[in-house]
């Protein structure tokens, strides 16, 4: 599959509950989990706290539901809890009975002398 052979980016899904149902390589190299240590666990597991105490993750899919593309960029958290900005996006992915899941891509953007100029949406 051509998803798990991009390894610069994290090419993710997740349903609409926000559970992660797929993590190839990409995910698993920028994010740190393996699949087997993320796939059922909630998206918000990748969000920073503040952001998921404010409700960004689901807002996030609720603007790529009404947008058709919900395009960011926004600090998340790694494995080791060190966080990174991400450059990306997330789409709605539809499927027999409508929309079922959400695609998320994005690229570490993280400056590595610091993340200054880097803004939130």
């Amino acid at each position: 599959m051509l998803v798990e052979s991009v390894r610069d980016y994290a090419i993710f899904t997740m349903d609409r509950d926000g559970i992660i149902t797929s993590w190839p390589a990409g995910a698993a190299a920028v994010f740190g989990w393996s699949e087997g240590e993320i796939l059922g666990r909630s998206v918000d597991t990748t969000f920073v706290p503040e952001d998921v105490a404010s409700g960004e993750p689901q807002k996030e899919r609720e603007r790529a539901l009404l947008q058709g593309i919900a395009p960011n960029v926004r600090e998340h958290l790694r494995k080791d809890g060190s966080r990174i900005f991400i450059h990306g996006s997330t789409q709605p992915l539809a499927g027999s009975g409508g929309i079922r899941e959400f695609i998320k891509i994005g690229q570490d953007v993280t400056d590595p002398a610091g993340t200054a100029g880097l803004g939130r949406e």
